[in-house]
């Protein structure tokens, strides 16, 4: 009985110990498993965490270390066909290959990771396009286990998108001028950018490195005039790099164009036609586009290459404000622009308030005069009247205009209306009329112009009445008071004016004869009366002769006198 009780608590005994030595039993940690990136991926990016699961059978707190497996090898391998084998816990090898040194490296050490958790180190910067093999080992403080070598690809690296610059084409030696330059990475890698300023392919300048897709402004200025081929390098940080090209003509300074731009009248009625008067020139060189446009509308309505017109015609029929603008562009690329501002009004209707005359004849062509408002330039004048012809119109003001109009002969008698229409179809609603066209009587006029033309003879007659006296033929000469014959022969033809000295002296007691005169005065006056009829008429016949003989009373002679 004793002997039973014994081996019950030598039993008992043995149970308890067991159970408290079971319970002091640690674990290792599980391998660890599901990498990331996965196993044999492809096109991972160079910025990367590598990460995996681990587990410890006692919950242990566990730290993971990680490694990168780095091969040597006497030859080229394609890494990416190699399988790594475990040949003791710290050994690598390679399953049919020779001739290699397998180190490992560590990456980093992931601490007091939970057990059933993830254990993740990094951010880890790779190489593009390279295949990188590696483990994790998990441990407890006690014991550890290595998980199986994994593999990974990363992505190809990209270059950067071809590098845009905005700049000059065209500019001036020893001018700076500011050039902007931008470039996306599809990797998202930041950029730098090269210039080759001159075109002799060396870099020339390089900048700081910048994020991609950042606008960066860079200035040069060039000190010779030429044409110049600018590469605009965008290179990533992996060395990948996109090239643009560009060409900018280097002058001396080049003088604007001169442009001026005129208009025939700035303000008017729609539809309003403007002519605009341009003139331009280059001092330096020679205008090579022009362009006008003639409402603002961003549109030109004209242009061309070379020089512009000297006049361009515009019709605006569209009420407002319009500001026309002439740009010009000489061969250097300089711009110059004139503008001219036209104001387009809506027209009143024209309204006539007054004709004058009102009664016209047949077969008369006159002017009459129209008074009203709201006349333009080209207001135009009809009637009703298919008698009345409108010759021409004279635009005084806008009041005021003067038509002449031709009636016809065969017109009747009556009313006629007259119609002012302005240029955009506008007509007077309240026109005037010319009251009455009379007839014309012929006979009544040749009546007025006979009348006229026996007043206008009488005048005459009546004008030149004492002028000239005609004096009859005498028998005898009379003898002078010395009984001296003076004159033998007398023939005389001349125009005296009336005032003459002849007039004057000659006596005509009864205006039938010359009355007495002597010898010497007479010949003295007749000279001189000749002389002032030869500067008055410019003809004159004077035939004379005298002589010293007595001729006694048998003379007989025609005495021609002409007093005027």
């Amino acid at each position: 009985m004793r002997r039973d009780k014994f081996f019950i608590y030598l039993s008992i005994i043995f149970l308890l110990f067991s159970f408290s030595y079971a319970n002091e039993i640690n674990y290792p940690p599980s391998k660890p498993t599901t990498p990331n990136p996965a196993n044999n991926a492809t096109g991972v990016p160079v910025i990367v965490n590598l990460s995996c699961y681990v587990s410890d059978p006692d919950n242990d707190v566990i730290n993971v270390a990680f490694y990168w497996v780095n091969v040597t090898f006497e030859g080229e391998i394609n890494l990416t066909n190699i399988s790594f084998y475990w040949i003791n816990g710290t050994d690598i090898g390679i399953y049919d290959l020779i001739n290699y040194t397998a180190e490992s490296q560590l990456i980093g050490i992931a601490y007091n990771v939970t057990s059933g958790s993830i254990a993740k180190v990094g951010t880890l910067y790779l190489e593009y396009n390279k295949t990188y093999y590696w483990y994790a080992v998990a441990n407890d403080s006690q014991y550890e286990n290595a998980s199986e070598i994994w593999k990974f690809t990363t992505a190809i690296n990209h270059p950067p998108d071809r590098p845009s610059v905005e700049g000059i084409t065209y500019g001036y030696v020893d001018i700076a001028y500011t050039f902007f330059i931008s470039s996306s990475d599809p990797d998202g890698d930041r950029i730098k950018y090269a210039f080759d300023w001159n075109g002799d392919e060396l870099i020339d300048e390089w900048t700081d490195y910048y994020a991609s897709g950042v606008i960066v402004n860079v200035s040069h200025s060039w000190h010779e005039a030429g044409t110049y081929y600018i590469a605009i390098i965008a290179q990533d940080e992996n060395g990948m790099e996109n090239i643009s090209e560009i060409v900018v003509h280097i002058s001396h300074k080049n003088i604007p164009p001169f442009c001026s731009l005129e208009a025939s009248n700035s303000h008017g009625y729609i539809p309003f036609n403007v002519t605009f008067f341009i003139s331009a020139n280059d001092e330096d060189g020679y205008i090579s586009s022009w362009s006008f446009d003639a409402d603002n509308d961003g549109a030109p309505e004209y242009g061309g290459d070379g020089s512009p017109p000297s006049q361009i015609w515009y019709v605006y029929n569209d009420t407002g404000n319009f500001t026309a603008k002439l740009t010009v562009v000489d061969i250097d690329g300089a711009i110059n622009s004139a503008e001219a501002l036209i104001i387009a009004y809506l027209l009143s209707p024209p309204e006539i308030l007054d004709i004058s005359p009102k009664q016209v004849s047949a077969g008369a062509t006159l002017n009459i005069t129209i008074a009203g408002k709201n006349f333009v330039n080209d207001t135009i004048i009809l009637t009703d009247s298919p008698y009345i012809d409108v010759i021409y119109t004279w635009f005084v003001d806008n009041e005021t205009i003067v038509a002449r109009i031709n009636v016809d002969e065969n017109a009747t008698e009556g009313k006629i209306n007259i119609t002012a229409v302005n240029p955009d179809g506008q007509a007077c609603e309240n026109c005037l009329l010319i009251e009455r066209v009379e007839k014309t009587d012929v006979i009544f006029y040749l009546l007025i112009i006979l009348v006229i033309l026996l007043a206008a003879t009488i005048g005459a007659i009546w004008l030149f009445r004492g002028r000239v006296v005609y004096a009859p033929p005498i028998k005898e000469i009379p003898i002078s008071i010395d009984g001296v014959c003076v004159w033998r022969d007398i023939c005389l033809r001349f125009f005296v004016m009336k005032n003459s000295s002849l007039a004057k002296n000659a006596n005509f007691p009864s205006n039938k004869n010359l009355g007495t005169i002597t010898a010497k005065e007479e010949i003295e006056k007749i000279e001189k009366a000749v002389k002032k009829a030869n500067e008055a008429w410019k003809k004159c016949c004077i035939r004379f002769h005298l002589k010293k003989t007595c001729c006694g009373n048998r003379s007989r002679k025609n005495i021609f006198g002409f007093l005027g």
